[in-house]
């Protein structure tokens, strides 16, 4: 059996594999798990990778549901709006022509009106002072994900506790 390798144009024989003039199976063998070892590991990275931006798109979400939800509730307390009080429900001060913070009237919030942003909505408003406890619904939505913002606030004159619930709509 002596025939000649056409790329290296040596005999091919017993003796020439042991000199080690051809690789063989064994390199082929090792070379094949090698590659095998570092596909398995790149795609064990790849799957990590997804999960991890998964959670991230999820945190980011819900990130600017509480930024929203703030945002709402400090122009509550800190703003006068006459169209939509859920916007601004402060007590006007006529002689200093401002507003004065963290100070709202009862009467300013039954007349809130609700409002959608980007999929995030105001469900509801509730008070509490040691003489009252209320709550406005202003919508009611199928509803994913809730988030409750509470201020402390004077309520017509009484030390109390504001929340503003707010919901998104979208996964």
């Amino acid at each position: 059996m002596n025939t000649i390798s056409k790329t290296t144009q040596h005999p091919i024989t017993w003796t020439y594999f042991k000199r080690g003039g051809c690789r063989g199976i064994i390199f082929s063998l090792d070379a094949g798990i090698s590659f095998t070892i570092t596909l398995a590991m790149a795609l064990i990275f790849a799957t990590i990778l997804a999960q991890n931006a998964a959670s991230i798109e999820n945190e980011i979400k819900n990130f600017e549901l509480e930024e929203n939800a703030l945002f709402i509730a400090d122009s509550l307390v800190k703003n006068y709006n006459e169209n939509n009080t859920l916007l601004g429900s402060c007590v006007l001060d006529l002689e200093k022509k401002r507003v004065r913070t963290n100070e709202i009237l009862l009467s300013n919030l039954s007349k809130a009106k609700a409002i959608n942003i980007n999929e995030i909505y105001v469900e509801s408003i509730f008070v509490k002072t040691s003489s009252l406890e209320k709550i406005f619904q202003l919508e009611r939505e199928l509803s994913i994900n809730c988030i409750n913002v509470k201020r402390f606030v004077l309520i017509d004159g009484e030390k109390g506790i504001i929340g503003v619930k707010t919901c998104t709509t979208e996964n």
